[in-house]
């Protein structure tokens, strides 16, 4: 409340008032950009002067290319990406604006007076939604599941490499089930199994109506 009187106070007795880093913010308008490009995002500049006792005053009446705002992706400068515009005594207005194709990016915000850095800087992704931003998707080659950590895809991706191994094993166990098994049935069985293994003969005695051979009938 403080702050919105004495800016409107200044709005009708302008004064000359510099920014102190100290008392000085950025506030982005979202967590992440959008990797589409089709989604300017908004930043608050508010600059503040030194306290004269109370609260911070307002820093306005100085000329206007002497604060800059720029835009970093992944640390390189992206020139003519920021556009600042003023809205009141010590609000500013940044609105960064970003091609298509930069996901998985970080974007960094700052702002300077006189060159030298006048808030903290903020940094926040860059992609297709939060979700995407916290729990980004990586593609490895293989199908094999080795001991290493999962590199992307969050809780989930952990979760479904540990069913993959657990099937693993359980068809491991059922292949030497079997094998147990037929070694320890009868010659005459065994001898059965390996004629009516095939499906298409057990198809054709079915259709002809014949039945299989049981041990007793081979012996």
């Amino acid at each position: 409340m403080l702050g919105a009187v004495a800016a409107i106070d200044r709005m009708n007795d302008p004064q000359l008032a510099l920014p102190v880093p100290g008392e000085s913010w950025l506030a982005p308008g979202a967590d992440v950009f959008l990797a589409d490009g089709s989604t300017p995002l908004q930043a608050v500049l508010e600059l503040r002067a030194a306290r004269t006792g109370g609260a911070a005053p307002p820093a306005d009446g100085f000329e206007q290319d002497r604060l800059a705002a720029y835009a970093l992706v992944d640390g390189r400068l992206r020139e003519g990406a920021v556009a600042l515009a003023r809205r009141g005594p010590g609000v500013w207005l940044a609105t960064v604006t970003l091609p298509a194709g930069l996901g998985g990016s970080q974007l960094t915000i700052g702002a300077t007076f006189d060159g030298a850095a006048i808030v903290d800087a903020k940094t926040l992704p860059i992609a297709t939604d939060e979700w995407t931003a916290e729990y980004p998707v990586t593609l490895r080659a293989g199908c094999g599941v080795d001991g290493s950590p999962v590199s992307g895809g969050g809780p989930f991706a952990a979760v479904g490499a540990l069913g993959i191994v657990g099937l693993g094993r359980r068809r491991g166990r059922r292949r030497t089930s079997l094998v147990d098994d037929r070694k320890t049935l009868p010659s005459r069985t065994r001898r059965v199994l390996l004629m009516n293994k095939s499906a298409s003969f057990l198809g054709d005695r079915a259709r002809n109506g014949s039945r299989l051979e049981s041990p007793d009938q081979l012996s």
